[in-house]
């Protein structure tokens, strides 16, 4: 009976192991899929630079949560973000896998004429405390790369009137 026991109890052990690094594989999937879209936002927005001549309409420079820049339509707003239709499909995808359609400190979507930034937190970023929130961002001067931190402006722009956007 002891044996039975024991035996149980092994199982019991090893499912919860199990189930650990399934739930752990599963957030880093998702990390690589965020990289991913970033990657395929970072190249469509040179391309659109190439067409318009401009990550945003003249005197417009403005950043937001990611689901509200991409929000719009196809063909409205003011910025790459949601006037591309490539664009804003990579931000709405990649906001849905994270669980949050537009909550607080998750993204930060910037433009200006000639400059932009993407950064969204990772989900295996675990963090409740912004200052060690892993996120990761692009920018129109071809970084991609993990940072740290909350993603608000003051972190991806330079402060000055317009600004420039970029990943620190």
């Amino acid at each position: 009976m002891i044996e039975l026991l024991v035996v149980v109890a092994i199982i019991g052990i090893l499912s919860s192991i199990v189930l650990i690094s399934v739930s752990t594989a599963r957030a880093k999937g998702i990390d690589s899929f965020i990289q991913q879209n970033l990657r395929t936002v970072q190249t469509q927005a040179e391309i659109y630079f190439q067409n318009k001549k401009a990550y945003d309409f003249p005197n417009n420079a403005a950043g937001t949560t990611c689901s509200t820049a991409a929000g719009p339509g196809v063909g409205q707003g003011y910025n790459l973000f949601s006037y591309d239709p490539v664009i804003r499909l990579a931000l709405i995808t990649v906001m849905s896998k994270i669980n949050n359609s537009n909550p607080p400190n998750t993204s930060f979507c910037g433009a200006s004429k000639n400059s932009w930034v993407a950064a969204i937190r990772l989900k295996s970023s675990l963090s409740n405390n912004d200052s060690t929130d892993r996120l990761w961002c692009v920018d129109s001067n071809g970084q991609s790369k993990e940072i740290t931190g909350p993603p608000w402006p003051a972190n991806l722009s330079d402060g000055n009137v317009p600004p420039t956007f970029k990943c620190p």
